[in-house]
């Protein structure tokens, strides 16, 4: 469950087309959070962020100016461990997940998160 009025300054965000905001991220609206840098774990296969609907440039521009991108393979769990140790990540949305056994390399290398919210796709195995 999201938190209504945390304050977060690293965010990693593991899924792949489809991401649409920070505020999906943090579920709340922008009002009522602060969220410092964003990084999106995908396989780099589309772009990583896009303008809403009613969304001016300057806030899309905002919006965009703080989303990293880490392109990879979530598979390689060499990849994804080494990549991640070296963050300090507060949360971590994990909405891509397929196997349980993909979020041992994501926690190993977060000893300190503070939240880690997962949803599989397609069942769990």
């Amino acid at each position: 469950m999201a938190c209504l009025l945390c304050v977060w300054s690293r965010i990693l965000e593991i899924e792949e087309p489809g991401w649409v905001g920070i505020e999906e991220a943090a579920g709340v609206s922008p009002a009522t959070h602060h969220v410092g840098a964003v990084t999106l774990f995908t396989r780099g296969k589309a772009p990583i962020s896009q303008q809403l609907p009613g969304e001016s440039d300057q806030d899309y521009a905002d919006f965009s100016s703080k989303i990293l991108h880490l392109k990879g393979d979530r598979q390689d769990y060499v990849f994804v461990k080494s990549s991640l140790a070296a963050e300090g990540f507060d949360v971590v949305y994990d909405i891509n997940g397929r196997e349980a056994e993909e979020v041992e390399p994501i926690l190993d290398a977060q000893p300190k998160l503070e939240q880690f919210d997962y949803s599989e796709r397609e069942g769990v195995k």
